[in-house]
């Protein structure tokens, strides 16, 4: 037996665009992610220029820490680095290496 809830809610699009990030992250659960997905359907066509905003500087955007910032900087300049190295955790390493690809030089892979 299948059934959906009805709700209403006020919500600024600011605040709107910071629960569709979060919602539609690759890590958050399938089925609100569905939901997010709709409702960023929904803003696309609602609001374009916002949205286009949003999904370039928000949603497929990075943040890095300081360290990794550090860690990005070495590679660009090219100084060897490794992960044991950066002081970055390998969950932080695996994450920084999905968006930049290989990092490291010089040494052995950890």
């Amino acid at each position: 037996m299948g059934f959906y809830t009805q709700w209403y809610w006020k919500i600024d699009l600011h605040n709107l665009m910071g629960f569709l990030r979060l919602r539609a992250d690759a890590h958050a659960q399938l089925e609100i992610r569905a939901y997010a997905d709709k409702m960023l359907e929904i803003l696309k066509v609602w609001v374009p220029i916002s949205y286009d905003a949003f999904i370039e500087h928000r949603l497929n955007a990075v943040s890095l820490s300081a360290t990794a910032v550090q860690v990005v900087k070495d590679a660009l300049s090219g100084r060897p680095i490794s992960r044991k190295q950066s002081k970055l955790s390998q969950r932080e390493w695996a994450e920084l290496v999905s968006v930049f690809g290989p990092l490291e030089s010089g040494g052995s892979r950890d």
